[in-house]
């Protein structure tokens, strides 16, 4: 056992917690987009006189490509952690 060992729970659910805070705003930020991207298109096509079904359609996969295509950076940013807990790589010292 380490000197410090008795803080590594203490660390573990500091970093839990900031997960956690991290993921709430994440999902709160993904549905206001949604939200806003609905109600966009929702007025854009009823005035271009689309019927409901086909609107409905239209922005379904309108936010699927953008949840495949968009939505990664903010995914990567969402789940990132401090650099300096990442341990720098050890070069590999195997010479061929």
């Amino acid at each position: 056992m380490g000197i410090f060992s008795f803080l590594n729970p203490i660390i573990t659910m500091y970093y839990g917690l900031i997960l956690r805070i991290k993921l709430s705003w994440y999902s709160s930020q993904k549905s206001k987009r949604t939200r806003i991207v609905k109600d966009f298109l929702t007025t854009k096509l009823e005035k271009e006189k689309y019927d409901e079904k086909t609107i409905d359609n239209i922005i379904e996969n309108y936010l699927k490509i953008g949840e495949i295509f968009l939505d990664r950076k903010n995914m990567h940013t969402a789940f990132s952690v401090n650099r300096m807990l990442i341990p720098k790589k050890t070069k590999g010292k195997n010479k061929d």
